[in-house]
């Protein structure tokens, strides 16, 4: 990482959660949503084995073979969470 980018991340550790996630949620709006291609080797937001797994599980859907549920189902399964 650069010396720039070094002192912007220590300056920004001394924001409040909130104002942190603001100033992320801004950086990451300015992107044009390319940035993971724009990135070092090094450096990608995520791994080539994410990658894979997350094209192998989109063409599960895409060809019927898995079927996606609602996030509310989701989290009840995943927390026992419930309506109510």
């Amino acid at each position: 990482m650069t010396p720039q980018f070094q002192k912007l991340r220590e300056e920004a550790s001394q924001l409040s959660s909130q104002e942190r996630l603001a100033l992320a949620n801004e950086l990451f709006e300015s992107t044009d949503g390319s940035f993971a291609e724009d990135v070092a080797d090094d450096q990608r937001v995520y791994s080539e084995e994410l990658a894979a797994e997350v094209q192998r599980r989109e063409s599960e859907l895409d060809s019927g073979l898995e079927k996606s549920i609602p996030h509310e189902e989701a989290m009840r399964r995943m927390f026992g969470k419930h309506d109510g």
